[in-house]
This record gives structure tokens, sequence and C-alpha cells, in this order.
């Protein structure tokens, strides 16, 4: 085997092949690593074989060669916006299926009606449409692994910023679970109905798939406009990145320019020149990412893609590149001096650029963070007063008799009530393509509080006054639920838009980690028997109590993390399991050595539960470098559900605030209500934890 590299050829030899044997396959290791390859070298081999003719000669092939090419950062992000492009594919073509499909049902649900049996062609339709749809439902698997490919490798190789890279895996979630959970169901009642001929079921079971797969489309829909949004995040990271790379590539090329000297080797300032020759064309790549760029967040942010462009046909882009090219033509010609000067120009222009740049990006994110959360202030104060308006409906009824004249009119106004409701529905179907934020949890509480609606209108037509109460309530329950939910979902996302608050979390841990150590102590003190029987008791109930303390504070703060979007914090959950375990021996009034060694295995979960998140911490802080010089690929072209209770007290501070005209202190009001809602539920909730106990 042969291997090319310039500015050396090196010959290696395989000793494992066995000449008696035709067909063999060879494993051998190729350690690179003293070659010292960078971003873009390439690595050419062939392999030649002779055989052992000792009558004739030995004859010998030689292969074709291969190439493996290190790839470059602007290599693994092209790579990444390729496979990107097969998703987009992907989710379009999906789309459109399920659009087929979902009409192809809606025929057969047709023809169904039409006839009391189905002859043998409609049956075949009908079998034909179970198998369109299991296709369709293997296609979705192949989407979701396209996007954890994306995923994976950004991650593996730093190309993302850690909340963009959330937001990736996020929608590799979704994806994975977009198929709806009665539709399986669905699909066996239907092969069922069609083996029975249950004509009935037949039809059922059409209107129920073809319903299935309009939802499945709108969610494909939503995917991809998001998906889109992504992309335009993912386009200015990419450019921060690479920018910064290639000023730290000019420095470390600079300080070499800088050591230079009459005596320096020609071939030293042949290869400088080449590198310098490298950074002008990298950053001839930028100004074209810089126009990219500014098409793909246009529909985000005129401000950011008009500054974009500026800077990209700016007198600082041009002074730059005329600055690389100086250096390169000084370094040719051995103009030390000059080229010295121009470098340094070079990267004080650089550095001009990534401050604009940086500017920029922030700018994008407060933009459309403040855009996005004025949407959801708007949404959530539309709910509220939809509340307030179903509670003071729900009064009335609460008051009026079976008889009562008005009841007529209540039920006219309930239809009202829920014609807003359907309209704010609508809305947060526009704002679900434009953000994840729009959880399942708080579409599942918009669509209780419409069922209640419903339900309640229908009650008080038939003027059974007791249950449109009831149902009226579960209307006021999916609003609360729902506001609280958008409002949750709000904090998260001015939060990542700034910092992750992964500092908040890492001191409430190491706060608990304290409180778990001392109580380990007092454990060590127990497990001693060295305390009277009535003292053991004493310090066991007092463990007892701190132990029940840190559980419902642990259970707190991951609550608070899951409202937060945060991930990957250690085995949290684990940690509860252990400290369950360990409250009911102090439940029962006894300490054993395993209850010991589970107190020990909770603070060295906390402990590491700690560094996970320090890490995670600083890798959100940190900033993205050049990829692994040894990572290798063949050829050029190979490569929440929270449940909210309104208080009377609250709803009626509540009330005058929004009277108010939605002022400053109504959005304090605002707040505190909230604030109230979730320290309800960490009560209640606590109380069941401990009925249960």
């Amino acid at each position: 085997m042969y291997l090319k590299a310039d500015p050396y050829v090196a010959m290696l030899t395989l000793n494992d092949l066995n000449p008696d044997t035709v067909v063999q396959t060879i494993h051998n290791l190729w350690d690179l690593a003293d070659m010292l390859l960078m971003p873009e070298d390439e690595v050419h081999f062939h392999f030649e074989l002779t055989d052992n003719d000792i009558i004739s000669g030995p004859k010998k092939t030689v292969s074709s060669t291969f190439i493996a090419r290190v790839p470059s950062l602007a290599d693994l992000y092209e790579i990444a916006e390729n496979t990107e492009s097969d998703f987009m594919e992907e989710i379009t073509t999906g789309t459109e299926n399920f659009q087929e499909l979902k009409e192809l049902f809606e025929a057969l649900e047709l023809e169904a009606l039409k006839t009391k049996d189905l002859d043998w062609d409609q049956q075949q339709s009908v079998k034909s449409a179970i198998e369109k749809t299991k296709e369709q439902f293997a296609n979705m698997e192949k989407m979701a692994e396209t996007i954890e490919s994306i995923t994976e490798q950004a991650d593996k190789h730093d190309l993302f910023s850690p909340d963009l890279l959330d937001k990736f895996k996020e929608l590799s979630d979704l994806v994975r679970d977009v198929i709806p959970e009665d539709m399986l169901t669905n699909m066996d009642n239907l092969q069922e109905s069609l083996e029975n001929m249950d004509m009935k079921q037949l039809q059922n079971t059409l209107n129920d798939l073809a319903e299935n797969m309009n939802e499945i489309e709108q969610d494909l829909d939503r995917y991809l406009e998001i998906f889109k949004r992504l992309q335009a995040e993912q386009k200015m990271d990419e450019l921060q990145t690479r920018m910064e790379q290639l000023f730290a590539q000019q420095q470390s090329l600079d300080q070499e320019i800088n050591q230079t000297n009459e005596q320096t080797d020609r071939s030293t300032l042949k290869r400088l020149e080449q590198e310098e020759k490298r950074n002008l064309e990298e950053f001839e790549n930028l100004k074209s990412l810089m126009e990219e760029a500014s098409e793909l967040v246009e529909d985000y942010s005129q401000k950011t893609s008009d500054d974009l462009s500026e800077l990209a046909e700016s007198p600082l882009t041009e002074q730059t590149k005329s600055s690389l090219m100086e250096t390169m033509q000084n370094l040719s010609q051995q103009n030390l001096q000059q080229s010295q000067n121009s470098s340094e120009q070079s990267l004080d222009n650089m550095q001009m650029m990534m401050q604009e740049l940086m500017q920029m990006q922030q700018q994008f994110q407060q933009e459309t963070v403040a855009e996005m959360t004025e949407k959801f202030q708007a949404l959530m104060q539309d709910m509220l007063y939809l509340s307030s308006q179903e509670e003071q409906l729900r009064s009335e009824v609460k008051s009026a008799s079976r008889n009562s004249p008005r009841l007529r009119e209540m039920a006219a106004r309930q239809q009202v009530l829920q014609d807003q409701l359907q309209s704010i529905m609508n809305q947060m179907m526009d704002l679900s393509k434009e953000t994840f934020a729009i959880t399942p949890e708080i579409g599942r509480s918009v669509g209780k509080a419409n069922a209640g609606m419903q339900e309640a209108k229908n009650k008080l037509t038939d003027r059974n006054v007791s249950q449109a109460g009831e149902n009226q309530n579960m209307a006021m329950e999916g609003l609360n639920e729902a506001a609280l939910g958008l409002f949750n979902s709000m904090q998260s996302m001015q939060q990542s838009g700034s910092a992750s608050g992964y500092s908040q979390f890492l001191k409430m841990m190491q706060q608990m980690a304290g409180q778990q150590q001392g109580l380990n102590q007092q454990g060590m003190q127990l497990s001693m028997g060295q305390m009277a029987a009535a003292a053991q008791q004493q310090m066991m109930q007092q463990m007892l109590q701190k132990q029940q303390g840190l559980r419902k504070s642990l259970e707190q703060m991951m609550n608070e993390m899951r409202h937060s979007g945060q991930k990957g914090m250690g085995d949290l959950g684990g940690i509860g399991k252990e400290m369950d375990e360990v409250i009911k021996d102090l439940q029962r009034r006894r300490f054993t050595r395993k209850t010991k060694e589970r107190q020990q295995r909770i603070l060295s979960r906390m402990l590491d539960s700690q560094t996970s998140m320090t890490q995670r911490g600083f890798k959100d802080e940190r900033k993205s470098t050049s990829a692994e010089s040894t990572v290798a690929f063949e050829g050029p072209g190979g490569l929440p559900a929270d449940m909210g209770q309104r208080q009377s007290l609250a709803l009626q501070a509540l009330n005058k605030a929004i009277n108010a005209g939605y002022s400053r202190e109504h959005q304090t009001m605002i707040k505190r209500y909230f604030n109230s809602l979730s320290q309800l539920q960490t009560e209640q909730k606590s109380m069941e934890t401990d009925d249960e106990k």
C-alpha cells in the first residue's frame, strides 16, 4: 500500500495476507497522527497486490486511487446543509403524501356510505390505503433519523450553539412523535372492520383516519416553517463561528510573519503565502455567506438582513480583502516589512467585522424574542380576559334556576365566548409555526377549554344548569392552564435568548448537596449504634423531615428546569428515587446498611450532577472552535402539563388590572397571579405526596 501526501511518499506493507486464500478480509489500523494533517489536507492512496506465480513471474495489480480528506469547518457546515436539504425535501414530500392519504380516506368513506357491502375493487382500495399509510410510517422514521443525523454531527463538531442544538433535538423528537396516539388503533380497527365487513365501524374508522392525516399534515407543515427559522439562526451561527476561526488562523499566521527576516528560508515564505491564500479564499466565502444569511433572515428581521448586506459590500470588507491580497503578494515578493504591516491591518479589520457580526447576531436574537414575547403576551391577555368573562357567565348560571327564561340568552353568550376562543386557537396555530414554545400541553389545555364551553352550551340549551356549571369550570380550568403554560414558555424563551439559567440551578444543587451531606453525617452517627433508643428515634424523625424537605426541593427544581427547557442535568430522576427509598426506611423507623449506602449514592449523584451542570454551563459560554483534524471522509464528494386553579381573590385583582388598560402595574399583577398559581400547585402536590405516604 502506497501513501502519497505531498511533500513525501511512503510505502506500507500488509503482512497478514494468506497466500493460500483467494478471498480474505484484512483489518489494519492506519495511524495518520504523525502526518500532522490539517483541515483540507488530502491523503491519496492505492493498493498494489502481487501474486506468487514463480513460473512465468509475479504479476502486479494496482487499484484505483482513493482520497481521504480532512474536512474543514466549511466542509462540515456544507455536509450539514446538504443533509438539511434532504430533510426539507423529505418533509415536503411527507406533507404532500399525507394530504393525498387524507383525500383517499375521505373518498373511501364516501364510497362506504353509498353501499351496504364493499366489492372486491373497493376492498383492494382500502387495503392499498393501509399499505400506503404503513409506508408513510417508515418515511416518518427516516425523516426523524435525518434530523437526528444533523444534530449528532453538529454536536460532535460544535457547529451549533447549545440553544440551537437543543432546538434541533426538540424538532427530532417532535417528528418522531408526529403520529397521533390513536392512529395505530384506528389502523387496527380499519383492518378488523374490513375483515368483518362492519360498514358502520368502517365508515367511522375511515373518518378518524382522515382526521389523523389532516393532523399529521398540519404538524409537518408547522415543523417545516420552524425548520426554516432554525436554518436562519444556524446561518447566523455559522457566519460568526467561521469568522472567529478565520481570525484565529490569521492571528497565528501573523505571528509567524512577524518572526520572518532576511535569513528566513524561501520555502517557509512560500508556505506562509499558501496559508494566506487559504485565508483569502475563506474570507471570500464568508462574504458570499453574508449575502446568503441576509436572504435567510429577511423573513424574520429586515434590519438584520439589511445590515448583513451592507457589511458584505462595505468598505471595511473590501479593505480586509485587499489587506489579505497584499500580504500574500508581499510574501511572494519577499517584502517582509510590507507583509507584516498588511497582515496586521487584516487582523484589525477582521476584529471589527467580528464585533459587527456579534452585534447583528445579538440584535437578531433580541428582535425575534421581543417579537415573539409580544405575541405571547397578547395571547395570554386574551385568554385571561376570556377566562374572566367565562367566570362571570358561570356566576350568573349558578344563580339561575332550571326554568329561568335567561338560559337561552346565556347559551348564546356561551357560543360567543366559544367563538372568541376559536379565534385564539387560530392565532395559536399560526404562532406554533414560528416557535416550539407553543407546547402540546398548551394545545391540550385550550382543547379542554373548548370542549368545556361546547358542553356548557349544550347543557344550557337542555336547561341542565348544574352540569353546565361543571363544564364551565372545566373551561376556566383549561384557560388557566393554557395561560400558565404560555407564561412559562415565554419566560423560557426570554432566558434562552440570553443566559441559559444553568448557574441558578447549579447554586440550588450545591445548597441541596450541602444539606444532604449533613444528613449523611447524622446517618453515620446512627450507624455507629452508640445512641440511646429514644435519641435514635428522635434523630430519625429529624432526618425524615429534612429528607422530605430535600425531596420536595429537588422536585421543585426539576419542574423549574423542565419549564425553562433545560436538559442533560445529570441523573436527577435517580436521585429522587433514592431519596424516596430513604424516606420509606425512616418512616419505618429503621436505618440499615442499605439506607446508609443510599444516602451516599444520593450525595454522589448530586456531586455528579453539579459536574454535569458546570460542564454544560461552560459549553454554553464556549466559543466554537475548528473541527478535529483527525476526521476524514472519502473524496471531496463523499462528503408542559401543569394545572392552574384560579383563586377568587387573585381573579379579582387580575380583573382590576385588565380593566385598567394593561399598564405596567397590570403586568406586575399578572406575574403575581401566576406566582400564586405555581405556589398553590406545589402545595397541592406536596399534600398529595404526603397522603400517598
